[in-house]
């Protein structure tokens, strides 16, 4: 069976549903297997769907995100539920996401986004450790001046914290 989904939200953001409509009108698809949610929060028509397809089933969608809120919910659920039933995807905005496969091409993905982020942070921890900004600011000379200050016994450490910027608790 051949099903469509699609979220169709009149205010706020609008959604280009007109692929979808136009795939629903090419397979000829029964009004019974067409599925719009209008509220995003709820979802309650992809709720349903869910529940009725089966193996082999080919379901039409706008886009990913019309499927959740969350990346990782439609990554560690709906794609393996839906992998698991067997469905064959169809995206109309995301192609790599057409076929039975959708489930490894986001965890290909996830793996390539997961290693840029870490070659990122290793990358800008080394640059901060070659410019000497990592750690905590050396602050022994503003501690020193503040001890110095204390011992002369002409300063408040009420003053002594404003000349110095270091707290009493130091």
């Amino acid at each position: 069976m051949t099903y469509a989904y699609c979220l169709d939200i009149q205010s706020g953001e609008t959604r280009r549903n007109q692929k979808v409509y136009q795939l629903i009108n090419e397979f000829d698809i029964p009004e019974d297997n067409i599925y719009i949610d209008e509220d995003p929060a709820a979802r309650t028509e992809l709720a349903d769907l869910l529940g009725t397809l089966d193996a082999g089933d080919l379901l039409i969608i706008r886009s990913v995100v019309d499927l959740g809120d969350d990346l990782d919910d439609i990554y560690r659920k709906l794609f393996p539920m839906l992998s698991d039933i067997g469905v064959e995807l169809f995206s109309c905005e995301e192609p790599y996401f057409c076929g039975e496969d959708y489930k490894n091409t986001l965890n290909s993905f996830m793996l390539l986004l997961d290693y840029y982020y870490k070659k990122r942070r290793k990358n800008g921890y080394q640059k901060a450790l070659d410019e000497g900004r990592v750690g905590r600011p050396d602050k022994s000379a503003e501690v020193e001046k503040a001890i110095k200050l204390y011992n002369s016994r002409n300063y408040t450490v009420a003053q002594i914290e404003k000349l110095t910027g270091v707290s009493k608790s130091k």
